[in-house]
């Protein structure tokens, strides 16, 4: 039995209503996909069935199941969030696994203490990745000027320029395959206020250029930041 059912005072509630009505329609939870695999099929145990959902709080995940797979049911996974303050850096490790193909990280600044070039390192077991293997293109943009510059070999991937006053910024970032033994690929957008004199737009294209697998990253400005960040896994 599919879809839904109301019920009337002195309705006979039945095995298959309550199978099929009330415990296929709600969203069940799991502490991980080895839980949830292990809820099905076996003796006394519901059988998956299309359009089943559930949650995955070690991952904090939405699934449902479309006949055959589990797979995500929304675009953007969070698989860290977090705030950062009184330090010239901050790293986030532990945030791409195997799970999700592409990676969208967003950062906003709201306090900067002076003005500096806001750079990333990819990280791998703690630790940033600062040799010469960042190549990328660089296009900024302010008030009616538009440069572009190349880098290749950098020790790191340049995202924006920030002012102190106001002292905010933001970034979005996406990366390719980070998680694998592949080069990581990047598409990075930054922008930032000068005061009242203009805003600043950059965009930064490129790639880490040896097949070395990473989990985790670092943003570095060179003056004490505060602001939150959040990470989202997505694609398979």
């Amino acid at each position: 039995m599919t879809g839904s059912k109301n019920w009337s005072a002195g309705d006979v509630l039945n095995a298959a209503d309550v199978n099929s009505i009330l415990a296929d329609q709600v969203v069940m939870v799991f502490a991980n996909s080895t839980a949830r695999d292990a809820a099905f099929g076996g003796a006394g145990e519901p059988t998956l069935a299309e359009g089943m959902f559930c949650y995955l709080t070690g991952s904090n995940e939405l699934q449902y199941y479309n006949g055959s797979a589990w797979q995500p049911a929304v675009g953007l996974n969070p698989t860290a969030t977090g705030t950062f303050s009184g330090a010239t850096s901050f790293s986030v490790d532990g945030c791409f696994t195997a799970t999700w193909a592409h990676y969208r990280i967003i950062v906003a600044i709201t306090d900067i203490t002076s003005s500096g070039t806001i750079t990333m390192r990819l990280r791998a077991s703690s630790s940033d990745d600062s040799t010469s293997n960042y190549d990328y293109q660089f296009l900024e943009a302010q008030t009616t000027t538009v440069s572009l510059s190349t880098s290749m070999g950098a020790s790191s991937f340049r995202l924006t320029y920030s002012y102190g006053t106001p002292g905010d910024a933001m970034l979005v970032i996406d990366l390719t395959n980070p998680q694998a033994t592949e080069m990581t690929q990047i598409q990075g957008r930054g922008s930032t206020v000068n005061g009242t004199s203009h805003v600043l737009r950059d965009s930064t294209d490129g790639y880490f250029r040896t097949t070395t697998a990473f989990d985790g990253f670092s943003i570095l400005q060179g003056s004490n930041i505060a602001g939150s960040y959040g990470v989202y896994g997505y694609g398979d």
